[in-house]
This record gives C-alpha cells, sequence and structure tokens, in this order.
C-alpha cells in the first residue's frame, strides 16, 4: 500500500481524528514544491488560503464515517507563493480510529478554464444585451418613416382621382408597406423574445384578407419567373381570432420561399376552414 500511495499522482494524506498529520505522499512536492517531510513539520493550514481556511476547518469537521466521502474545492499556496486550486475527498477510516484520508488534485487547469468560461459568458450577455438595445432603437426609428408611407399610401388607393390600374398599385404598396413594417416589428418582437417580454396580440380578423393580401404581394415575383400563383380561398371562413400580422407575415414567407425556389410550374394558396 506504501509503495501504490508514492507513485500515484493524486496526494494521499492521512490524519488523526483531531487533525494531526501523520502522511503525506510523495506527490505533493510535484503540486506545490514541498517535501513531504516539510509539510509534516509544519503546523495545519500554514499553507491554506486565509479566506479558505474557516470553510475547509468547517467541512473537515462534518465529515463522519455516516456521511461517507465529501469533496470540496480550496486553495493553497505553493512553495513559490503561487495560488494552486485543490480538490480534496475527505473521508473517515472506518477502523473505529476516526482518521481523515484525504485524496487530492490540483485544478487549477479547470479552475482557469471556468472563469474564462464565466468571463465570455459575461462578454456574451452583454454583447447580447447591446444588440438587443440597438435593435430596440433601430426599429423605433423605421416605424415612424414606414407609417407614414403606409399612411399616404392607403389615402391615395382610396383617392376616386386614381385610375383602377394605379389604385391597385398604390394598394400593392400600402400591403408591401405594411408587411415591412411587420418585419420591423418582428425585429423589436426579436429584441423582447431576448429580453423575455415578448406578448401574442390576438385580436379578430378575416383569414381571407390575409390570404389575399399575402398572394398579391408575391404576385409580381411569380409573374417575373413566369410561374402561375393560383389561390382557392374559401369565401365562407370565419373571422378568427388570432395575431393577424404574425400569422400574415408566416403565410407571406412560405409563398416567398416557394415561388423562389419554384423552377416552372406553379405556386398554389389554398385556404380552407373546418370545425373541430
Amino acid at each position: 500500500y506504501r509503495l501504490l500511495a508514492d507513485n500515484v499522482t493524486d496526494v494521499i494524506s492521512l490524519a488523526t481524528q483531531d487533525n494531526q498529520r501523520l502522511y503525506v505522499s510523495p506527490s505533493i512536492e510535484r503540486i506545490l514544491g514541498f517535501s513531504p517531510g516539510e509539510l509534516l513539520r509544519t503546523p495545519n493550514y500554514t499553507y491554506m488560503h486565509p479566506d479558505d481556511t474557516h470553510t475547509v476547518q468547517a467541512f473537515i469537521a462534518s465529515v463522519t464515517e455516516e456521511t461517507g466521502p465529501k469533496t470540496l474545492e480550496y486553495r493553497v499556496f505553493a512553495q513559490d507563493g503561487s495560488v494552486i486550486w485543490a480538490e480534496t475527498t475527505f473521508s473517515r477510516l472506518n477502523d473505529g480510529s476516526g482518521r481523515l484520508l484525504g485524496v487530492s488534485r490540483d485544478v487549477s487547469h479547470r479552475k482557469a478554464l471556468e472563469v474564462e468560461l464565466m468571463d465570455a459568458l459575461a462578454r456574451s450577455e452583454a454583447a447580447a444585451a447591446a444588440k438587443t438595445d440597438f435593435l430596440a432603437n433601430m426599429t423605433h426609428e423605421l416605424r415612424t418613416p414606414l407609417t407614414a408611407i403606409v399612411g399616404f399610401a392607403g389615402v391615395l388607393r382610396q383617392s376616386k382621382a386614381m385610375s383602377e390600374l394605379d389604385a391597385r398599385h398604390a394598394g400593392l404598396i400600402h400591403d408591401a408597406s405594411k408587411t415591412l413594417l411587420g418585419v420591423v416589428g418582428d425585429v423589436l418582437d426579436f429584441s423582447k423574445l431576448e429580453a423575455g417580454a415578448f406578448e401574442l396580440d390576438p385580436e379578430p380578423f378575416d383569414p381571407n384578407a390575409a390570404a389575399r393580401s399575402a398572394a398579391a404581394i408575391v404576385a409580381e415575383q411569380a409573374a417575373a419567373k413566369g410561374i402561375t400563383l393560383a389561390t382557392q380561398i374559401d369565401a365562407s371562413a370565419p373571422t378568427l381570432i388570432g395575431d393577424a400580422p404574425r400569422l400574415r407575415q408566416v403565410l407571406l414567407n412560405f409563398l416567398s420561399n416557394a415561388i423562389k425556389f419554384t423552377r416552372e410550374g406553379s405556386v398554389e394558396l389554398v385556404l380552407t376552414h373546418r370545425l373541430v
């Protein structure tokens, strides 16, 4: 057993019930720079970090045969003055002597990695917060002119002085601007999601109007590619309760992607309803 203890890389120590050292394995010299003899002649906790001494003392006192092995991380000073993080598993021998067995290892590298990860996480969270603030500010700046475009386009398409074709074009501008305004709102929603403050906005809406509007917006895109955009919209679909702008944006994204990735043929939008 002495041969095994003298050659393991972890530090094995044995102390009396009142915590007086009896044995320290030679591997202590590789980790702290002290020989076993030096440590055996040194009072306990001499090289313990003062901020951890009381914690280690209380922890050792809590280790009994009934509790079984318990593990603690703490700091000690090496011979050169550097700070070493040690992870020690303490246990009481079950031979009635109450002696304390300790198996320790150097975990300084792991602790350094933990600190780096915590720093990286803090930097990432700070960057995410800055991005969220930027998105919120940017979307608020964009919403003002877009709202004006939507408003004036709505006025134009209702003007009696415009031809039917011009009114239709003004209507498309109005719908496309509303969609873009919705995208800007989605960006703002994204920042709210990251902040945990996002909420849906359910209200009554006409699914027929949403479907026709989305189809009208992508009609020019389909025509430019020579693709037929067909619609089958059930006019009897009732008014629904939901977040209409977001549903409309999802539908528009599906249609736009369908046209984008269809080389030839047609894209069909079908709207039906059923009771469940």
